[in-house]
This record gives structure tokens, C-alpha cells and sequence, in this order.
């Protein structure tokens, strides 16, 4: 309503007035809420009547998010070219009414308990559970619930709430209510009780901030989706951002070359596109005095329009030199590896890298949630030159790509070893220090994995005792390997010794986001480090990303020695005071990487909507003596 009355008073000036010839220079375009792609031909005109996006009642009918994106686009004079700034967004979330408590919720037996939740929709709540609720169901108009002592009982129970009005509920919100569990958690700890104020990296250039890690002169690297890019934060805090090499090519209608597009891209609805920037980067590690990170292509499946969908392997040398008379930084080697072998072009979907003796090992995913089958596999960069200039548009190029080793030969003579997985789809890749086997997640959250190429059987499967979700960080200690659920937030701990599982759900109040993105290990102190992430463009809870820790000697003790003691949790509060990029200002956080630093316990944070780094210092007596 206000932008109808302000552009109705600007009508009276006859300078506002849209004209026909500045609507084919200079126009907005609005993204379709129902397609996500940007329709063809629709344009807005810049100011007067017309330039308002109506949000119908008919958007808003259905729990969820809509999300308005627009842009303002220019025609550059005498070309066919145009120019189309940064994307700006308004973002609405419907639902019905929500318990405003942590979910799971800890309690002891016997004590009498309250419940906030909400009040936003419908006349009345209606609450029910078989255990909790005497009757079975409450309808109340009021915004607590207590529980009786007497129904608090040791075990696990469920509540529902649902916003009424009528007949007509919403649907509804449940809550996991833990009586004597084995886990306490403080979720309300400020951060700045542990940690000195947050200080943060504002970053340049396109790619979402997705994966990071401490480098061994204590600089930060990080990989970015929809990237072709490694960014680093050095030591006096400057930010760099290399583009890894793509061959150029001449296009016919002009001597400006373009980059080669060796990825898909989905741009909506089953449409792929090729691309140069990658999708799946989402590993980087340090090995040999480089940095290796992954470029998977994409994970949809289906033919990219006039392109492929290839995956390549990326070492970036630090310590070289990028000569100013070469075309390409001379740091960065590439390695593209073969479509995969039931494909023609490309999807591979590489995911995890390790490296171990002078060999690198990838994760390839061959299709998410497909019935292709995931594979585990190795080269010997040594025995491979790089494929810097690589035109992946030229057929007779790719007829030249190192290819998966045959009958009998190995990755020494430059061939890809593969090793198939029939029912897993193998994520991310740990090195075992141990015996030098390799530890690996499962995507479709049926499984840990374990890979010795030296067994007679390489492969051994541990099926996870909670299945489902999204299976992917995992890090290892010498007690135990640890799994992050991204969907359910769950940590799955496996007992080396016993070779058996326990499971712990990290709490959260937010019923949207909230997601478990990655875990490390501080070893030193002994704490798994998590981030949850918050990846809707509408945040709807704005607190809903954040970290926190498990204190994993308290864990360890309550696994072997019963529930004598309570494994000891912390969900930190209060990081969205961090600081903010001047151009992004209303932005909400949303973690994805987390890394310890090994010899000071400071983290490091690739922190999503905000497109910066966050690091976090803790203070002497968190971090303690080393």
C-alpha cells in the first residue's frame, strides 16, 4: 500500500512517467516464486503505476517459503548485451504456530515442566500426546502447557501442536521430549563467554563460502559452490581469491574469448546449463605443501544444454610462483578425470578427497540418490600431467582425458583405479591414521563406511542404526569415528573398540534451517566442534545458525562406563552480533565449514549469506595451556 501511494503522488510529475523507448533501455525483472527461473520477456518498468509485484493471497496458501527476487537490467547502446545488477530479495514464511523450546527437549523426571509455544494462527492450539497429556489432546487458548511430574517418566516422548481455527488445523509441529537422557546440553551460552568478540572477512568475487580449513602456515582456505575458485585468508588478515585455470575459447561472433564450461548447472525445474563454475566443491584438504580441493560438476541428473557435466581435481602450490608472463596462474594444476562409466558426459559427481603416500582418493557420488553406483577412487598426480588448457567443448580433447585404469594396469601408469560401491553412495573421505584405511559417509544416511584397498573385500559397511537424512561430515579420533546427519541434525559416534554406535541430536529452537553442516575435532581440548546451518533465503528464525560443541572425553566415559555420566553439550547464541558486510547488511548468517586450528583452538567459519569468513578466538582460559 505505501509503494501505491508513493508512486501515486510521483505520477503528478510528468518525469516519472514511463516512456516506451526507457522501458526497452532500462527495465526489472522479477523471478517466477513457483519456477525460480527468470522468466523470458517480462519486464518491469523502473517507477510509475505499474511498477509494483503484487504477492497474492493464492502465494501465500501453502506452509513454506516464497521468496521474491528481483533485478534492475540496462541495455548497453548499439549492442545486444545487457547489464543486471546484484539480485535484491523480499521473502515471505507461512506456517502454523510452534513450541518455543529446544527440540530435543532435556528434562529430569518428576519435576514439573512448562512449555511456551506461539500464538500467530488460528483461534486455539491443540496439543496431544499419548504420554505426556492425561486425555490424550488439550485445545487451549493460552500460550503454556505444563507437564505433570507424575507423566515425565525416563524414556522419550512426543507432543504435537497444531494452530486451529474451525475444523481446520495446521499441520503440526512436534516436539521430542527426553526424560533422563544421557546428554545435557546448555544452549543459551553466549559466546563471548568463551571466545573474544568475533572478527570477520568480507569476501569479493562470485561462490557461495562452503567448505574451510587452517593451513600449516595458519592461513584459512576455502572452497565455494557455484564457483571456479579457492579463497584464502592469510595471516594479516588480507583476503586473495584464485581462479582456477578453464580453457579459453573464441566465440564466432566476436574475438572476445569465453571460459569453457565443464559443469551442469541446474537453473531450475529439470533445466541444466553448462557452466564454469563448479556446484560441488566441497572438500578442500593440505597435502604434500598443496592444497586439493574437489570440483564435482553438479548432482541432477539429466542432459545440460549444450554442454557437459565433468568432475576435476584441483592441487593449488602456495609456494610457487605465478610467472606475469603466462596466461594462467602457474600455481594450480588440474586433473580432470573420465566421464563416469556409465555415462557419456561427465557425471561423476566427486565429492571427498584424501590424499595419502603421493596418491589422492576422491568420493565419486555418480548421482544422488540414483541407482548408479558410487564409487571410491585413486590416481598418482605424479604419473599425470596437468590439464590446465583442457577444451572441454572439443570432443577430440576429451578423447585425450586420463582415463579409469584397465584389467590389470594401475594408477602408476596415469589410469584412475575405481572401486564400485553396489549400495552406498560415498560423501566425504577421512584418512585413518592408524592402519591408513579410508573412513567414508554415506549420502544416503544408510551407512559408515569403511575402504582398505589391501582386504580381500576393500569395502566394509557399517549400517548407521538411524537411518535416513543426509549423511556427510565426519572426522576420527583414536576412540572413535564421528558422522554429521545433515538433515535430522544427528552425530553418530562408532565405538572402535566395541564397534558399536551411539547417537546424539544436537537441540535447536528454530523449526526452519537449523540443518547440521560440518563438523571437527579439537584434539587438544577434546570437543567436537558442529555448525548449523540456515540456507533459506527467508530466515524466518534469524538465531537458527550457530555452533557449539560436544565434550567428547564425557562421551567416550558415558559409552563405557553407562549412564554414570552425562556426555556434556554446548549450543552457543549470540554470533548474529558479529559484524555484517556494509553491502549485505540485513543478510541473516548462515554457518557452513567449521575448523579447529590445531595449536590454538581458534575456529574458522565459512559463513554463507553474509559471504565472509568469521573467526573466532578463544579466550585463555577456554582455549587452556597447550
Amino acid at each position: 500500500k505505501l509503494h501505491r501511494a508513493l508512486n501515486g503522488r510521483r505520477m503528478a510529475d510528468e518525469r516519472n512517467t514511463e516512456t516506451v523507448a526507457q522501458k526497452r533501455a532500462s527495465w526489472v525483472t522479477v523471478k517466477a516464486p513457483a519456477t525460480g527461473r527468470w522468466p523470458y520477456g517480462e519486464r518491469w518498468p523502473l517507477r510509475g503505476p505499474r511498477a509494483i509485484f503484487a504477492v497474492t493471497p493464492e502465494m501465500l496458501n501453502a506452509a513454506g517459503e516464497v521468496n521474491i527476487t528481483a533485478r534492475d537490467c540496462r541495455r548497453i547502446p548499439d549492442t545486444k548485451s545487457k547489464l543486471c545488477s546484484e539480485n535484491a530479495w523480499a521473502g515471505f514464511y507461512t506456517s502454523g504456530d510452534h513450541f518455543l523450546v529446544d527440540n530435543p527437549l532435556h528434562l529430569e523426571s518428576g519435576v514439573a515442566a512448562s512449555i511456551d509455544f506461539t500464538t500467530h494462527s488460528g483461534a486455539v492450539r491443540e496439543i496431544t500426546s499419548d504420554s505426556l497429556i492425561p486425555q490424550g489432546l488439550i485445545r487451549t487458548g493460552d500460550s503454556t502447557i505444563t507437564l505433570e511430574p507424575l507423566r515425565l517418566t525416563p524414556g522419550e516422548h512426543k507432543l504435537a501442536l497444531r494452530s486451529c481455527r474451525g475444523d481446520a488445523c495446521s499441520k503440526p509441529h512436534e516436539l521430542r521430549v527426553v526424560v533422563d537422557g544421557d546428554v545435557q546440553w546448555e544452549t543459551e551460552r553466549d559466546y563471548e563467554r568463551d571466545f573474544f568478540p568475533a572478527t570477520t572477512h568480507d569476501l569479493f568475487g562470485g561462490g557461495v563460502p562452503l567448505d574451510i580449513r587452517w593451513g600449516s602456515a595458519g592461513d584459512i582456505w576455502m572452497t565455494r559452490e557455484f564457483s571456479n575458485s579457492l579463497t584464502r585468508v592469510d595471516t594479516s588478515q588480507r583476503v586473495e581469491v584464485y581462479e582456477a585455470p578453464l580453457a579459453r575459447q573464441v566465440r564466432l561472433a566476436s574475438a572476445n574469448p569465453s571460459l569453457s564450461r565443464p559443469f551442469g548447472l541446474n537453473v531450475g525445474a529439470s533445466a541444466r546449463s553448462a557452466a564454469h563454475g563448479s556446484a560441488l566443491s566441497e572438500k578442500v584438504i593440505e597435502a604434500d605443501g598443496k592444497l586439493w580441493f574437489a570440483q564435482g560438476g553438479d548432482r541432477h541428473a539429466g542432459d545440460v544444454r549444450r554442454g557437459v557435466n565433468y568432475s576435476r581435481i584441483v592441487s593449488f602450490d602456495p609456494s610457487a610462483q605465478d610467472l606475469p608472463t603466462t596466461e594462467q596462474d602457474d600455481r594450480f594444476c588440474v586433473y580432470a578425470l573420465p566421464s563416469a562409466p556409465d555415462s557419456t558426459d561427465g557425471n561423476n559427481h566427486l565429492l571427498g578427497v584424501a590424499a595419502t603416500d603421493g596418491r589422492i582418493w576422491v568420493t565419486e557420488m555418480r548421482g544422488y540418490r540414483s541407482a548408479r553406483p558410487g564409487a571410491i577412487s585413486s590416481f598418482i598426480p605424479a604419473a599425470v600431467g596437468c590439464a590446465n588448457s583442457l577444451n572441454y567443448g572439443d570432443p577430440r580433447a576429451l578423447a585425450d582425458l586420463m582415463p579409469y585404469c584397465a584389467s590389470g594396469a594401475s594408477a602408476a601408469t596415469g589410469c584412475v583405479e575405481t572401486w564400485s560401491l553396489d549400495t552406498a553412495k560415498p560423501a566425504m573421505l577421512e584418512l585413518d591414521p592408524l592402519d591408513g584405511s579410508l573412513w567414508f559417509s554415506d549420502s544416503n544416511g544408510s551407512y559408515l563406511g569403511n575402504f582398505d584397498p589391501g582386504r580381500s573385500d576393500p569395502v566394509t559397511l557399517y549400517p548407521l542404526p538411524v537411518p535416513g537424512g543426509l549423511s556427510w561430515s565426519i572426522r576420527l579420533d583414536g576412540d572413535a569415528v564421528y558422522v554429521a546427519s545433515y538433515s535430522n541434525r544427528l552425530v553418530y559416534r562408532f565405538d572402535r573398540r566395541e564397534q558399536t554406535f551411539d547417537v546424539i541430536t544436537v537441540p535447536s529452537r528454530a523449526t526452519k534451517g537449523a540443518l547440521l553442516h560440518t563438523i571437527d575435532i579439537d584434539h587438544r581440548k577434546r570437543r567436537l566442534w558442529f555448525s548449523l546451518s540456515n540456507e533459506g533465503d527467508v530466515p524466518h528464525q534469524r538465531e537458527a545458525s550457530t555452533i557449539g560443541y560436544i565434550d567428547l572425553d564425557s562421551w567416550r566415559a558415558n559409552v563405557r562406563e553407562g549412564a554414570k555420566e552425562k556426555v556434556q553439550g554446548v549450543v552457543y547464541a549470540g554470533l548474529s552480533r558479529a559484524p555484517y558486510p556494509e553491502r549485505l547488511p540485513t543478510r541473516h548468517q548462515s554457518f557452513h565449514g567449521i575448523a579447529v586450528e590445531p595449536a590454538t583452538g581458534k575456529l574458522a567459519i565459512a559463513t554463507m549469506w553474509r559471504y565472509q569468513v568469521t573467526e573466532l578466538t578463544p579466550r585463555p582460559a577456554f582455549a587452556g595451556a597447550d
